[in-house]
Order: C-alpha cells, then structure tokens, then sequence
C-alpha cells in the first residue's frame, strides 16, 4: 500500500500514526505502540468517521474479547474488515470476517 493509517485502540484511539511512500515498508519497526487496558472495538469507524478518514479496507488485530461491540458504525464505513483473532476461534464479527491467528 502506498499510505497505511495505523490505530491503536483500547476503549478509546489512543494513538494515530500514518505511514506512506518507504515507511510503509519499515513500520514494523518504527511503530510506537500505545494504550493498553479495555477493548471496545466501535471506537474504531467512530474515529474514522470523525476525523473524515476513509479507508480502502481494515485489519483489525485482536483477541476477539471485548467490553462492547454494538454500534452499526462498522457497516456505515462501508469498506472490508479482516479480524486477525489470537487465540479465540470461537468469535464471530459482527461485520466483515475474520481469520484465526495461530
């Protein structure tokens, strides 16, 4: 991808990095991770739509265990979400499809 818009989320965005052009190729070691404690997936499209960012697709890397998941926000961005889930092969989106992580 030329640009990739990475979130870290746990209750709330708590932090908004863009990467494009060559960093995108080195963001695995330049990220600065951040947040931490609670997990409410819907602070994601809430953000996106927020802010006016429209994404091609989304990859969401998670347990799949959450304190809340019940807005309609993710279908309302109207793009693909690939939910990268570790270690708990019984989650089902809501919306978009997800994939278990060994």
């Amino acid at each position: 991808p030329e640009i990739v818009d990475m979130l870290y989320w746990d209750s709330h965005v708590a932090k908004h990095e863009i990467f494009a052009g060559a960093e995108v190729s080195n963001l695995v070691n330049t990220t600065e991770p951040a947040g931490g404690g609670g997990t409410e997936p819907d602070c994601v499209p809430k953000y996106l739509l927020k802010h006016g960012i429209k994404p091609q697709c989304l990859i969401v890397l998670t347990d799949g265990h959450f304190f809340g998941h019940k807005t309609d926000k993710w279908e309302e961005l109207g793009v693909p979400v690939l939910w990268c889930v570790v270690g708990n092969n019984s989650f089902v989106p809501k919306y978009g499809q997800a994939v278990c992580v060994e």
